[in-house]
């Protein structure tokens, strides 16, 4: 068996721990209670949320302010390196909820794109139950992309979020769809009529 090894959330340091075992939990402190005097407040687990996209989440409070962190990246900032520019919490084996410190590395958007395809659990392109653009638009959106117009501009036109055309952008999703030759003559008028609407 495993042993259960605890180490300071980095940025939380004093409010909460994370082991190598993927569990959270809050510490004893004493906080000031104001006109009532010190307050103490007994350390307990914290509630993993276990969601759709295969990843566990927890929410953590300081100051006032209540965010939502993977544990897996947590694990990682305490026990192995500060995440590095543009890297990913990936799991060598696939399943994101398989939250060990053995399990869980440091990788790329690609990197962690390729072990969605190793393990077989990447449904590709517009068949996917939660796509909202075409194989067509997508190779669209890489051409707009290799011409310079900006992530913003691109997410109006489509009408998606960012954080979708940025996927394609940095190769996590759409890997399969190569970037269109051409585009069609209605994207002169969006680009250079339009442009200051989508902005």
């Amino acid at each position: 068996m495993i042993q259960e090894v605890w180490k300071p959330v980095v940025g939380y340091e004093g409010y909460y721990q994370v082991s190598n075992l993927g569990n959270v939990r809050s510490i004893d402190r004493t906080i000031n209670g104001g006109r009532w005097g010190t307050e103490k407040r007994i350390g307990m687990p914290i509630k993993l949320r276990y969601t759709d996209d295969h990843h566990i989440n927890v929410k953590l409070h300081k100051d006032g302010k209540r965010s939502t962190h993977h544990v897996a990246a947590l694990m990682l900032e305490a026990f192995v390196s500060k995440r590095p520019d543009g890297m990913l919490a990936c799991h060598n084996d696939g399943n994101g909820h398989h939250n060990e410190l053995s399990n869980i590395r440091w990788d790329t958007p690609k990197g962690n794109s390729a072990d969605t395809i190793k393990h077989g659990r990447q449904i590709k392109g517009e068949i996917h139950p939660s796509s909202k653009l075409k194989e067509e638009e997508v190779g669209m959106i890489k051409k707009l992309i290799s011409n310079g117009i900006s992530v913003s501009i691109i997410a109006k036109i489509f009408k998606v979020s960012r954080a979708t055309i940025n996927k394609i952008k940095f190769g996590v999703t759409w890997t399969h769809i190569k970037e269109s030759e051409d585009l069609p003559p209605e994207f002169s008028r969006i680009l250079v009529d339009d442009f200051w609407n989508l902005v």
